[in-house]
């Protein structure tokens, strides 16, 4: 039994809207619907919604074998902790930051306690801090995420590499991590490492070497996304 929540923030009210969150989500809902997941989706979430769902992921996945969590959206570091940013937010400082949004190792910590086999947390959230610069201090000078340490049976994917930033892609499409992403998600008999690689190499190829996806596992065992039926 597989679990899953997606969600893709694009329609931001106080800071850069962004192009392909939306359509990268539905992407994912549709190919992980495929492989058998049960998804829940929040499309533009705001706080509310986004709390909501986290906390709903986390009781519901109990009674399940394996979790997924997907974010593509504007994410933000403050002091090495990362943070994914709702629609609703208007953020002015680094505590405003820690009060407004949820953070990926709350999601993490959700996922921990459900005890299940395999966790698999995919963040498409690297991009440049949306925000006035200057007003969060001193550590987003290179924009994008730090690194996360996985906890055991957890698989964690970013879009780039710690502290880069990642490509929104041409509006009306995906953007460049989450389009090879379901593309080798589909290909069936794939076991779950090489999926991120052969994505990561794709994307890497893609951007020119700009953009070079990040895996860090710590998962032993075996896990196909799409079996041969």
């Amino acid at each position: 039994k597989k679990l899953a929540l997606i969600i893709g923030n694009e329609g931001y009210r106080f800071t850069t809207a962004l192009r392909n969150p939306k359509n990268d989500a539905r992407s994912m809902i549709r190919v992980l619907k495929e492989c058998g997941f049960e998804v829940i989706e929040v499309i533009d979430g705001d706080a509310v919604k986004m709390k909501a769902a986290i906390r709903e992921f986390g009781y519901k996945l109990k009674s399940y074998e394996v979790g997924l969590f997907y974010y593509s959206g504007h994410g933000i570091q403050i002091d090495d902790k990362n943070y994914i940013i709702p629609v609703d937010a208007n953020l002015k400082s680094k505590t405003d930051v820690r009060e407004d949004c949820p953070s990926v190792s709350q999601v993490l910590a959700r996922m921990e306690e459900a005890g299940t086999k395999l966790n698999i947390v995919i963040l498409d959230a690297c991009r440049n801090n949306p925000f006035e610069r200057g007003s969060f201090g001193e550590n987003e000078e290179g924009g994008g995420l730090a690194p996360i340490t996985p906890p055991d049976n957890t698989v964690i994917s970013f879009a780039t590499d710690p502290g880069s930033v990642a490509s929104d892609g041409v509006a009306g499409t995906n953007g460049l991590y989450t389009g090879s992403l379901v593309k080798f998600i589909s290909v069936a008999n794939t076991q779950i490492e090489n999926v991120f690689k052969l994505t990561g190499k794709e994307v890497k190829e893609k951007s020119g070497g700009k953009q070079k996806p990040w895996l860090n596992s710590n998962f032993y065992d075996i896990f196909i996304f799409k079996m041969n039926n």
